[in-house]
């Protein structure tokens, strides 16, 4: 979808402007339902990290995306109730596609 799309583009750029490219790219993945997923403490020992601070990263990366993609969203529609209807739909697409995938 171009706005999940835009909205990770534009969450790799705010990783890059502050040097955390490789940290995006690691825990990019988190942001995807339905697939299997490193532990935080594989992930910590690969980023040289504590599994809390990896917890606090994905946690903050969610977030982050979360705010990002209700941007991109309410930039396509005119009311707050179509952008939270849009985000429902999307919600609904994705526990969907992860449900298939575990199959």
């Amino acid at each position: 979808n171009t706005l999940i799309r835009n909205a990770l583009g534009e969450l790799r750029i705010e990783y890059a402007a502050h040097r955390q490219e490789r940290m995006f790219t690691a825990l990019r993945p988190y942001l995807t339902p339905g697939i299997q997923l490193p532990s935080y403490a594989a992930l910590a020992e690969q980023l040289s990290s504590s599994e809390g601070a990896i917890k606090v990263a994905v946690h903050r990366l969610r977030t982050r995306f979360r705010d990002v993609l209700r941007n991109e969203v309410a930039a396509t529609v005119s009311s707050a109730r179509e952008v939270d209807e849009e985000l429902a739909h999307f919600r609904a697409v994705l526990s969907v596609d992860a449900a298939e995938g575990a199959r």
